[in-house]
Protein backbone atom coordinates (compact mmCIF):
# COMPACT_ATOMS: atom_id res chain seq x y z
CA UNK A 1 0.00 0.00 0.00
CA UNK A 2 1.07 3.32 -0.73
CA UNK A 3 -0.24 6.82 0.56
CA UNK A 4 -2.41 7.56 -2.36
CA UNK A 5 -3.71 4.13 -1.78
CA UNK A 6 -4.12 4.76 2.27
CA UNK A 7 -6.18 8.23 1.18
CA UNK A 8 -8.58 6.35 -0.92
CA UNK A 9 -9.48 4.45 1.94
CA UNK A 10 -9.67 6.98 4.96
CA UNK A 11 -12.39 8.85 2.38
CA UNK A 12 -14.27 5.34 2.43
CA UNK A 13 -13.99 5.31 6.08
CA UNK A 14 -13.93 8.57 7.68
CA UNK A 15 -16.84 9.63 9.45
CA UNK A 16 -18.92 11.20 12.13
CA UNK A 17 -17.87 8.69 14.57
CA UNK A 18 -14.36 9.44 14.01
CA UNK A 19 -14.20 13.04 14.04
CA UNK A 20 -12.95 15.43 16.33
CA UNK A 21 -15.75 15.44 19.55
CA UNK A 22 -16.13 19.42 19.29
CA UNK A 23 -16.30 19.58 15.49
CA UNK A 24 -18.43 16.38 15.19
CA UNK A 25 -21.84 18.21 14.48
CA UNK A 26 -20.20 20.02 11.71
CA UNK A 27 -18.75 17.25 10.18
CA UNK A 28 -20.68 16.53 6.56
CA UNK A 29 -19.83 14.29 3.87
CA UNK A 30 -19.26 16.97 1.78
CA UNK A 31 -16.08 17.50 3.55
CA UNK A 32 -15.23 14.25 4.88
CA UNK A 33 -11.61 15.51 5.74
CA UNK A 34 -13.01 17.48 8.53
CA UNK A 35 -12.21 16.81 11.28
CA UNK A 36 -10.16 14.13 10.75
CA UNK A 37 -6.44 14.99 11.34
CA UNK A 38 -5.63 13.52 14.96
CA UNK A 39 -7.08 9.97 14.04
CA UNK A 40 -5.62 10.08 10.63
CA UNK A 41 -1.95 11.08 11.55
CA UNK A 42 -2.15 8.18 13.68
CA UNK A 43 -3.40 5.71 11.07
CA UNK A 44 -0.67 7.13 8.85
CA UNK A 45 2.10 6.50 11.24
CA UNK A 46 1.01 3.26 12.08
CA UNK A 47 1.32 2.26 8.45
CA UNK A 48 4.36 4.44 7.19
CA UNK A 49 6.53 5.69 10.51
CA UNK A 50 7.74 8.92 10.99
CA UNK A 51 6.52 11.73 12.98
CA UNK A 52 3.58 13.35 13.81
CA UNK A 53 3.45 17.08 13.23
CA UNK A 54 1.01 19.18 15.55
CA UNK A 55 0.29 22.93 15.47
CA UNK A 56 -1.84 24.54 18.01
CA UNK A 57 -4.11 27.60 16.92
CA UNK A 58 -4.76 30.69 19.35
CA UNK A 59 -8.62 29.04 20.15
CA UNK A 60 -7.51 26.33 21.31
CA UNK A 61 -8.04 24.18 18.21
CA UNK A 62 -5.38 22.13 16.35
CA UNK A 63 -4.08 20.32 13.66
CA UNK A 64 -2.15 17.19 12.99
CA UNK A 65 -0.28 15.64 10.28
CA UNK A 66 3.34 13.65 9.28
CA UNK A 67 6.60 13.69 8.63
CA UNK A 68 7.93 11.09 6.46
CA UNK A 69 11.20 10.76 5.65
CA UNK A 70 11.77 14.36 5.55
CA UNK A 71 8.32 15.19 3.75
CA UNK A 72 4.91 16.31 5.01
CA UNK A 73 2.63 14.70 4.62
CA UNK A 74 -1.09 15.83 5.32
CA UNK A 75 -4.09 13.42 4.07
CA UNK A 76 -6.64 16.15 5.83
CA UNK A 77 -5.74 19.24 4.04
CA UNK A 78 -8.79 18.75 2.12
CA UNK A 79 -10.46 20.26 5.18
CA UNK A 80 -9.02 23.55 5.05
CA UNK A 81 -10.57 26.26 2.59
CA UNK A 82 -7.82 26.90 -0.12
CA UNK A 83 -5.26 29.67 0.69
CA UNK A 84 -5.49 28.84 4.32
CA UNK A 85 -2.34 29.74 6.55
CA UNK A 86 -0.94 26.75 9.27
CA UNK A 87 1.47 27.87 11.11
CA UNK A 88 5.18 26.06 11.66
CA UNK A 89 4.42 22.85 13.31
CA UNK A 90 6.53 21.05 16.29
CA UNK A 91 7.57 16.89 15.07
CA UNK A 92 6.37 14.87 18.26
CA UNK A 93 7.44 11.04 18.57
CA UNK A 94 4.60 8.80 18.17
CA UNK A 95 5.23 8.21 21.89
CA UNK A 96 4.75 11.92 22.87
CA UNK A 97 0.81 12.25 21.10
CA UNK A 98 -2.49 11.72 22.58
CA UNK A 99 -0.80 10.76 26.28
CA UNK A 100 -2.36 14.01 27.64
CA UNK A 101 -5.74 13.92 29.82
CA UNK A 102 -8.82 14.52 27.46
CA UNK A 103 -7.28 12.70 24.49
CA UNK A 104 -9.04 9.31 25.71
CA UNK A 105 -12.68 10.06 23.66
CA UNK A 106 -10.29 10.92 20.87
CA UNK A 107 -8.23 7.88 20.87
CA UNK A 108 -11.21 5.77 21.01
CA UNK A 109 -12.10 7.38 17.55
CA UNK A 110 -8.80 6.75 16.32
CA UNK A 111 -9.44 3.16 17.38
CA UNK A 112 -12.34 3.03 15.26
CA UNK A 113 -11.11 4.36 12.34
CA UNK A 114 -7.73 1.64 12.76
CA UNK A 115 -10.49 -0.97 12.88
CA UNK A 116 -12.47 0.19 9.51
CA UNK A 117 -8.72 0.45 7.77
CA UNK A 118 -7.91 -2.56 8.79
CA UNK A 119 -10.94 -4.37 7.71
CA UNK A 120 -11.06 -2.83 4.25
CA UNK A 121 -7.16 -3.97 4.53
CA UNK A 122 -8.66 -7.50 5.45
CA UNK A 123 -5.94 -7.36 8.03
Amino acid sequence: MNLEELKQILFKTWGKDTCYPPQEDEWSPNNPAFGQCYTTAMIVNDYFGGKILKVRYEDGMGHFWNLIDGEEVDLTKSQFKEGEVIPTPRAYPRNEIGQKPGYDEINRRYKILKKRVDAFLKI
